[in-house]
């Protein structure tokens, strides 16, 4: 099995139990809930794709923190942390 067909499944079995769970507490019957789920969960993937690929040197602790709180703080929760040019 290819990395990208973990990746794709790992994505598929996050945005279903995230529905299923409701551990964010999001409204059900909102039409959009499974569009922003999906949104959130193709970005943590592409993060752990992005780690695995470039053999980063960044703990994956300290990579878990970020992108808890992109999650819940959005860009501007690590926008301070990022140096801009």
């Amino acid at each position: 099995m290819s990395l990208q067909d973990v990746l794709d499944r790992l994505e598929a079995s996050l945005v279903d139990v995230l529905m299923e769970d409701n551990v964010l507490g999001l409204r059900r019957d909102d039409p959009y809930v499974p569009y922003i789920v999906s949104f959130f969960c193709a970005g943590l993937v592409a993060v752990y794709r992005r780690w695995l690929i470039v053999d980063s040197e960044i703990p994956l602790e300290s990579l878990a923190g970020v992108t808890s709180a992109c999650l819940f703080d959005g860009l501007n929760g690590v926008l301070p942390s990022v140096k801009l040019v």
